[in-house]
């Protein structure tokens, strides 16, 4: 079936990334897949039709593991990662593909919960502007000063918590699963600390 814009720039985007992964054998992914717990199900005729085009994969864990492994690949061969804002040319493409299809959601998937099938809706840090901050994070902003303070947010000063975090965060990007709750009172900076440890993940 004849692929529509979102569509297109979907593929094109997990090609030139698959490409820049070094075009790994198709049957390699598939066995790459399998190793994730809990497997990821490929095959290598459903990979051939996501790079060429011809169809959009409708499981967000699916592409989460792809634009992953690709993005790893990549970056160990010297080349640049994921692009920012490839979730939202998923989205596109899975909303495209359902309006084609009458508005109907897409068939289940054996074995599949519902929660997979949720396109992805988190963001890489590296999409992530400083005026954001407030806006969406709810860090607070700054008391009224007498001189002006250059960029969105005011010049941090680390403290002993922000070395904890960090220390998670450099956990999470060596592939740890970690949690960290900060506890303490309106405007201590609970939010803001947790921005300033993810804006130093690598870019992807």
């Amino acid at each position: 079936m004849e692929q529509g814009t979102a569509a297109r720039a979907f593929a094109a985007m997990l090609k030139g990334l698959y490409e820049r992964a070094g075009s790994p054998p198709l049957a390699a992914v598939v066995r790459q897949g399998r190793l994730q717990r809990p497997s990821v199900g490929l095959s290598t005729s459903s990979l051939s039709d996501w790079l060429a085009g011809r169809a959009v994969p409708s499981q967000a864990r699916v592409v989460q593991f792809l634009v992953s492994f690709f993005a790893q690949q990549a970056l160990q061969a010297g080349c640049a990662g994921a692009p920012g804002g490839w979730s939202r040319l998923w989205e596109g493409a899975v909303e495209e593909r359902r309006q084609r299809r009458g508005g109907r959601p897409a068939r289940p998937v054996p074995g599949d919960g519902p929660a997979l099938r949720v396109p992805v809706r988190g963001r890489l840090v590296a999409e992530l502007r400083p005026e954001e901050a407030f806006s969406e994070w709810e860090v607070h902003q700054p008391v009224d000063v007498a001189a002006a303070v250059p960029g969105a947010l005011p010049l941090y000063v680390r403290r002993a918590h922000d070395e904890v975090v960090r220390g998670v965060v450099e956990q999470a990007v060596g592939g740890a699963s970690r949690m960290v709750v900060l506890v303490g009172e309106s405007s201590s900076g609970k939010t803001r600390a947790c921005w300033e440890a993810v804006a130093e993940l690598p870019a992807g």
